[in-house]
């Protein structure tokens, strides 16, 4: 793993970044992003939520634009690789609440795909 960028860890739907001001991707996320993005093409049925995070390090609203930044890396790799825009959604939360959770856990975005009931 590439110093300082988040990384995806395949199975736990969410983007790791070990440094605190980074939002790029490295070639692990690119991976696991990359099947989701198949995924996403393969059925039409399909939706993603991207949830973006920190830790408390810093301003909060610092913070939250650091974790749009994050999910919007997501975003713009997944449309990238075929995702339709209208079925990717993202939001940047900012500082997570979870109390002892180490702070490398706290700095991810979260994958979530979502199927339509229709």
């Amino acid at each position: 793993m590439a110093e300082g960028r988040p990384h995806l860890l395949a199975g736990a739907g969410r983007v790791l970044g070990p440094g605190h001001h980074h939002a790029g991707l490295d070639d692990r996320a690119h991976t696991v992003l990359l099947e989701v993005a198949r995924e996403l093409k393969d059925n039409p049925r399909l939706t993603v939520d991207l949830e973006g995070f920190t830790d408390a390090t810093g301003p909060r609203e610092y913070n939250i634009a650091l974790s749009q930044r994050r999910v919007e890396a997501v975003r713009r790799f997944l449309v990238a690789h075929g995702a339709d825009l209208s079925r990717v959604h993202s939001v940047g939360l900012g500082p997570l609440q979870e109390g002892r959770q180490e702070a490398a856990l706290q700095r991810r975005v979260t994958v979530k795909l979502m199927l339509s009931a229709q």
